[in-house]
């Protein structure tokens, strides 16, 4: 067994004993004892009733594991590529809504251009239609003006 296997054994024995869980980097599991270590270690150090006070000397004492290199690597590495999915996402998120405005405005425009639904080729063109409208809408205008100009004057309108 090589110098740095055995230490590290040595020094997972010695905080087995101390009461700490210590896992495999492969099978990790945060919720095994969530708390309790840090609770056990640093809460009898603490001094005070409503504000806890811990001096440096108190806490010199204090033995923190860490993991091994590869698994701190490891764990920079998920957080640096969560940290990378949440700068993403903004411009994700932006680029989504400006693809669905765009679509938005192609369902439209094909909506009144009228490929969407099917078509009865008995119906007159749209701008025949719009044709009749105007006309409809100027022959009301050129009658409410004779009207209101008739009853300016005092004179009965010609129908």
């Amino acid at each position: 067994m090589r110098p740095e296997a055995k230490a590290r054994q040595q020094i997972d024995q010695k905080l087995e004993q101390a009461g700490w869980i210590i896992q495999d980097i492969k099978q990790l599991n945060l919720a095994v004892g969530t708390g309790a270590a840090v609770r056990t270690r640093i809460e009898p150090m603490t001094k005070g009733v409503a504000q806890k006070k811990v001096s440096l000397g108190r806490f010199s004492l204090l033995a923190i594991p860490a993991p091994p290199a590869d698994g701190q690597a490891l764990i920079v590495r998920m957080v640096n590529e969560v940290d990378r999915d949440a700068v993403e996402r903004p411009a994700t998120a932006a680029h989504a809504l400006k693809q669905s405005a765009a679509q938005r405005q192609d369902i439209l425009r094909a909506a009144f251009a009228g490929p969407l639904v099917p078509q009865d080729p008995n119906d007159e063109p749209a701008y025949i239609l719009l044709e009749r409208i105007r006309a409809a809408r100027l022959v009301r205008t050129v009658s409410r003006n004779h009207k209101n100009s008739a009853a300016r004057t005092g004179r009965k309108p010609k129908c």
